[in-house]
C-alpha cells in the first residue's frame, strides 16, 4: 500500500486523505533506493509522458512497476451521452443522472445545515482530528 501511496504522491502531489508519501524505505546499509523504488520512479516518469501524450479528459490510468516490460493500461470512462453506441450512451446518461442526483443531495444537505445553524454533531473519530480547538463538543463521547 505504501508503494501505491508513493506513486500517487509523485504523480498527483498527494495521495488519499490529502497526505503525501515522499519516500520509500531504502537499503539499510547504503540508503540506496531498492529495486521496487527505482521501478516506481520509472513508472512516475511514464505517467507524465502518458499524460502529455494522451489530454483525454476522462480516462483511468493503471500503471505497474514490473522489472521487465512495465506497462500501463488506459481505461476510458464513458461520458458521451450522444455516443452512437446505444449501450455507451445509456451508461453515460446513467452516470450524468447519478452525478446530478449527487450534486442535488449535497446542495440540499448544505441548505438544510445552513437553515439549522450548522448544528454540531460530535463523532469521536472525526472530532479527534478537528482543527477547531475551542469546540464545546470536541471531547464529548458518544454512548455505545
Amino acid at each position: 500500500m505504501l508503494k501505491g501511496l508513493y506513486f500517487e504522491s509523485k504523480c498527483l502531489g498527494f495521495s488519499s486523505g490529502g497526505n503525501s508519501t515522499i519516500d520509500l524505505p531504502r537499503h539499510k546499509k547504503t540508503a540506496a533506493k531498492l529495486a521496487d523504488h527505482e521501478r516506481i520512479d520509472q513508472a512516475v516518469e511514464r505517467f507524465f509522458q502518458v499524460k502529455q501524450d494522451y489530454g483525454k479528459p476522462f480516462v483511468c490510468l493503471v500503471f505497474d512497476y514490473k522489472g521487465a516490460n512495465a506497462v500501463f493500461k488506459d481505461i476510458p470512462v464513458i461520458t458521451e451521452t450522444n455516443d452512437p453506441d446505444s449501450k455507451k450512451a445509456a451508461k453515460a446518461q446513467y452516470r450524468m443522472a447519478d452525478l446530478r442526483n449527487t450534486i442535488r443531495w449535497v446542495v440540499n444537505a448544505i441548505l438544510q445545515w445552513e437553515s439549522l445553524g450548522w448544528p454540531m454533531t460530535p463523532i469521536a473519530k472525526v472530532c479527534a482530528s478537528c482543527p477547531i480547538q475551542d469546540c464545546p463538543n470536541r471531547n464529548e463521547n458518544a454512548e455505545v
